[in-house]
């Protein structure tokens, strides 16, 4: 068996919904970013989103827990693909990331988890260009970006965990980051 390329551990601060909506959601501004990728009306994750909706969503808690799922990078080894590698790491994050999120839930009646690219569809396409409901409603949870956060920002500043890229050399970073969140009412 070969030696580990990553390890994951998690991160975490403690915040208002009203204090994170103030200081880190900027929607126009997030939601442009958003229409430049792919999955831009695609996922029913992602944007676009019932604004009235989402406020509605976010006026209905007071605190929030943010969570950074750190995929920590290991030197690779000669012949290793780090764009490969960094894919498998961040699929096995989002294996394990989903079901903790919900588990909290589940633990605090009355909770939401917002969570990352949704993935429950495996390679079936999401259901949302057929104009079907989605296959897995209990589980899907819409991203923090796609209800305008800037996950970057939130990173940096709450987690103290700034957010790393690929560069373009193909050169792994030390450290990838997911961000999640719990919103919640004492």
């Amino acid at each position: 068996m070969s030696a580990p390329l990553w390890e994951i551990n998690t991160v975490k601060a403690e915040t208002t919904v009203a204090a994170l909506t103030r200081d880190y959601r900027d929607v126009e501004r997030t939601l442009a970013a958003c229409r430049q990728c792919d999955a831009y009306g695609r996922l029913w994750c992602c944007p676009p989103h019932d604004a009235a909706r989402v406020e509605q969503l976010l006026a209905r808690y007071t605190n929030a827990t943010i969570f950074g799922t750190k995929i920590n990078f290991m030197p690779l080894p000669p012949g290793e693909d780090p764009r490969q590698v960094a894919t498998d790491a961040f699929a096995h994050a989002r294996r394990l990331m989903l079901p903790a999120l919900l588990e909290r839930e589940r633990a605090l009646p009355g909770s939401i988890a917002l969570s990352v690219r949704c993935t429950l569809c495996g390679a079936t396409p999401c259901s949302r260009p057929d104009g079907l409901p989605c296959r897995h409603p209990r589980q899907m949870r819409p991203s923090l970006e796609s209800i305008g956060f800037d996950v970057e920002a939130i990173a940096r500043d709450l987690l103290h965990t700034p957010l790393l890229w690929m560069r373009e050399t193909d050169t792994l970073p030390s450290y990838m980051l997911l961000v999640t969140a719990l919103l919640s009412n004492p």
